[in-house]
């Protein structure tokens, strides 16, 4: 796993139950697939990982995949990997 995506998704809000995880949820698969442009399966991990570190309750599966699928019909190519270039410190 990337050190630098792991960083940034340190940094996002929770995804918490009755406090609007599912958004919460979905702008990390949305960082996941636009900003850091991982496919699915990458993203995949990023999500099982953050599931684990900070969703309460966790999500399943099937859930975590439907957020990276909706995400990847939401790309907008102008940010695709924007956070894969040098020189971003976040």
């Amino acid at each position: 796993m990337n050190d630098r995506i792991i960083n940034y998704l340190n940094k996002m809000p929770s995804s918490i139950q009755g406090q609007n995880g599912s958004k919460a949820l979905f702008k990390v698969a949305m960082v996941l697939v636009e900003r850091f442009a991982c496919a699915s399966a990458e993203a995949m991990d990023y999500m099982h990982w953050f599931n684990r570190t900070s969703c309460h309750p966790i999500w399943t599966d099937k859930e975590l995949k439907h957020k990276i699928d909706d995400a990847f019909k939401r790309i907008n190519p102008a940010n695709l990997g924007c956070l894969n270039k040098r020189g971003f410190n976040k």
